[in-house]
């Protein structure tokens, strides 16, 4: 039986570093690989803000457990690892947006007065901003403005400090499911880890099990604490994302 396993990289998987603390990105990077090591029913698959070749890069530096696929952009962008191709069947779904035009939205952000991330960080399908310890009044004020433009987005912020703007008809979750179904893997049998507002959309769909390390943002907690087949796990980063794992793996025994 073929698991499928879709998680986030930044708190989920690689603590990051903060200054004057240990550095223990190594350790959890470690007990995730070793983890997968023992189980090769599991297809792996990083899915992040950054986009794809951000994620390369940290998979060489970090030494992360090689994946199947990643999710890249919020949703913008699938990746097949091993094949090193990008998916064409989703990236023709995304070319259906309503009034999706990357130069057009980027201008009215800066019309808006909200600075841009680097280039870097920026896709066709995602427009990375900073946004510093906004409220929900004036998420809404920025999405109106898109709205009367019939530019159809979605907002997602988190860690109070990042905006991405990506089409309406993707994010973390639909990307997730399309990638189930392309794989042919029932929901049931789909994992997934998270701990920011940048993960959200995972959790509202029908997936096997959802997993939240213990340091996610207690916000994320408070929102996602009812779904079904939610775990919330006693340790923090990789290892409770790997506690999430083994008792999705035991429950699948039974």
């Amino acid at each position: 039986m073929k698991i499928l396993h879709i998680t986030d990289f930044d708190d989920t998987l690689c603590p990051r570093i903060v200054e004057g603390k240990p550095n223990k990105q190594q350790k959890h990077i470690d007990h995730y690989k070793n983890f997968i090591k023992k189980h090769p029913e599991i297809i792996v698959t990083y899915s992040s803000g950054r986009t794809v070749q951000s994620i390369l890069e940290r998979i060489e530096t970090h030494k992360l457990p090689l994946p199947d696929f990643i999710i890249g952009s919020v949703g913008g962008e699938i990746y097949d690892y091993k094949k090193k191709e990008y998916l064409k069947s989703w990236e023709e779904y995304l070319s259906k947006s309503k009034n999706w035009d990357n130069a057009e939205i980027r201008k009215i952000t800066k019309d808006l007065g909200i600075k841009e991330q680097a280039e870097c960080e920026q896709h066709k399908y995602k427009i990375s901003l900073f946004l510093y310890d906004t409220n929900d009044d004036e998420l809404n004020k920025i999405k109106k403005t898109f709205d009367d433009k019939d530019i159809e987005i979605n907002l997602v912020y988190s860690s109070k400090a990042y905006l991405d703007i990506i089409p309406l008809i993707t994010n973390k979750g639909k990307s997730g499911v399309f990638l189930a179904k392309y794989l042919n893997i029932p929901l049931k049998n789909v994992a997934i880890s998270g701990d920011s507002f940048n993960d959200l959309d995972m959790f509202f769909e029908n997936f096997g099990i959802k997993i939240a390390p213990s340091n996610s943002e207690p916000e994320l907690i408070e929102i996602v604490k009812n779904e079904d087949n939610f775990y919330l796990a006693k340790n923090e980063v990789a290892y409770g994302t790997v506690e999430g794992l083994e008792y999705f793996l035991k429950q699948k025994r039974k």
